[in-house]
């Protein structure tokens, strides 16, 4: 079969076009295993957001101290600069 033979076959089987950018054989390939894709995915997502729920309240506070320390040393140029961006607002 030819190039145009196998993507109107493609079409036939799954009622679209074959993706651009990657081979039929690729595209027929990730179609007929799409459900284990989707399941894997899902669970690849759940983890995600498992590891990201465990992480994020450490990070916070991390944030947080980081912020502190930051404002202990702030010098008295910036105090001054500061100062002068809140005078400018009003």
């Amino acid at each position: 079969m030819n190039r145009r033979q196998k993507k109107k076959a493609f079409k036939k089987r799954f009622g679209f076009n074959p993706p651009r950018g990657i081979s039929t054989k690729t595209a027929t390939k990730i179609m007929k295993h799409k459900e284990k894709f989707i399941v894997i995915f899902n669970r690849l997502k759940t983890v995600i957001l498992e590891l990201r729920e465990w992480v994020k309240q450490p990070v916070l506070e991390l944030a947080k101290e980081l912020k502190e320390i930051q404002e202990a040393f702030v010098t008295a140029e910036e105090r001054r600069r500061r100062q002068y961006l809140v005078l400018e607002d009003f």
